[in-house]
């Protein structure tokens, strides 16, 4: 087997030097002598190999059988063709005895049944190169691979504020363009103990229709029609815009609008301001925890009970970080442990309240009425239609108010200056 190895490792530098000098000389005429030479040895070493399969080497025989097919279809394209120069690789067949050579498989007592199996590294003729991610081609700059990205569906917005006073205000729906009520005013006369005989004690009031009228909060987006139908999804998120900012712009509207139309008439605009009232210049290093208490009692004494306090972020964590002159963390026994309940009243924080502002309030007592929900509409407006634009318009009317009578069931301030107020003077 040695012996025959030794001869294939013959044949095979013999045909790699005969295949180069072909390759070499492109155009000239293959030497057929020498190419039936080469035939004949391979006929010769073939008619060995296929006599030592008892040699328990089957498995590397299979190989040298292989390689002896692939040398003579290579001799039988050189006969009548010729090659444009390549670089010399290694060919098979010496790949084959290399191997058998690494495995040490000639001196390896192989047990009946046994075989070894022969791993040959493809022929770089026939592999360009390892396939890595950097063999996908990106479309346009700087983008990513498609097939290397797992994409995900819809669009990342902008991060906005959630609103807040549709939730806990007094919301109800209205068919007509105004809302009416009738409040009591100017009380005369008061009950009283009456003895016997005597007159007995009258009372009277009047009767004040008051009204608010129903206003209209809008925005619209136009877009054109190709990029609706060419982007998946865009009009849902060009709807979900809409509702946000419209519902945001209403949230706004109800804590800050100054009732003049077409604004609605917010919170801040009807409620009662705070007063420090027996509590003025009575309280030693006073904080926002003092400030919500005192507000808190300013309105149960109006006879309200209110449910809501507004704070932005910012000064919620103020009092949370409060520290006593020792470094410990302030904790007042009218505030719950996570801080969310002050004397019964629940912290709200948004970033729709200002900084250093607080309203407290019984948000029963806040009015919204609903004409018409928040609702989306699609159509041509203007040049539209020779555009080929669309408009999508988005829109809420609604009215709110706080009557007269229940102006005490709120309660605004600053903190700067009602802490101010409280601070006890020596």
């Amino acid at each position: 087997m040695e012996e025959a190895l030794k001869a294939l490792e013959s044949l095979t530098k013999q045909f790699e030097d005969f295949k180069n000098k072909n390759e070499k000389n492109i155009g000239t005429k293959v030497d057929k002598e020498e190419v039936a030479s080469i035939q004949k040895m391979i006929e010769t070493l073939t008619s060995k190999v296929e006599g030592m399969e008892k040699e328990k080497v089957s498995e590397a025989i299979a190989g040298i059988k292989k390689l002896v097919e692939d040398m003579g279809a290579d001799v039988a394209n050189l006969k009548d063709s010729t090659k444009s120069k390549s670089k010399q690789y290694k060919s098979f067949g010496a790949a084959v005895v290399a191997k058998i050579k690494e495995m040490d498989l000639l001196k390896t007592d192989l047990k009946k049944g046994e075989h070894r199996t022969l791993v040959i590294e493809a022929d770089a003729r026939k592999l360009a190169g390892t396939m890595e991610t950097s063999n996908v081609d990106a479309v346009g700059t700087n983008s990513i691979p498609y097939e290397l990205a797992d994409f995900e569906t819809g669009l990342t917005r902008i991060q906005r504020r959630s609103p807040w006073l549709l939730q806990i205000a007094n919301t109800f729906p209205i068919s007509t363009m105004y809302a009416q009520w009738a409040e009591q005013e100017n009380q005369d006369g008061d009950a009283d103990a009456t003895g016997e005989g005597s007159a007995k004690h009258q009372i009277d009031f009047d009767w004040v229709e008051k009204s608010a009228k129903v206003e209209k909060i809008t925005a619209y987006i136009k877009v054109s029609k190709e990029a609706l139908s060419d982007l998946a999804g865009l009009q849902n998120e060009i709807d979900a815009e809409l509702r946000t900012e419209i519902l945001l712009a209403t949230d706004a509207a109800l804590l800050n609008g100054d009732g003049v139309t077409p604004n609605l008439d917010g919170i801040l605009a009807q409620d009662t301001a705070y007063s420090a009232g027996a509590f003025a210049a009575t309280i030693l290093d006073a904080n926002r925890y003092d400030v919500l208490r005192t507000a808190i009692a300013q309105i149960v004494a109006a006879n309200f009970m209110p449910n809501y306090i507004l704070l932005h972020p910012d000064d919620v964590a103020a009092m949370d970080l409060s520290k006593g002159n020792d470094g410990h963390y302030v904790l007042p026994p009218f505030k719950s442990a996570n801080g969310v309940v002050i004397s019964g009243v629940t912290v709200l924080e948004n970033t729709g309240q200002t900084t250093d502002k607080f309203t407290v309030g019984d948000f029963t007592k806040f009015n919204v009425r609903v004409r018409q929900g928040m609702t989306v509409d699609i159509g041509l407006d203007g040049n539209d239609f020779t555009n080929n634009l669309v408009t999508i318009l988005g829109e809420i009317r609604l009215v709110s108010y706080i009557k007269a009578n229940h102006a005490g069931a709120f309660v605004s301030g600053d903190f700067s200056d009602a802490i101010a107020a409280l601070e006890l003077t020596s």
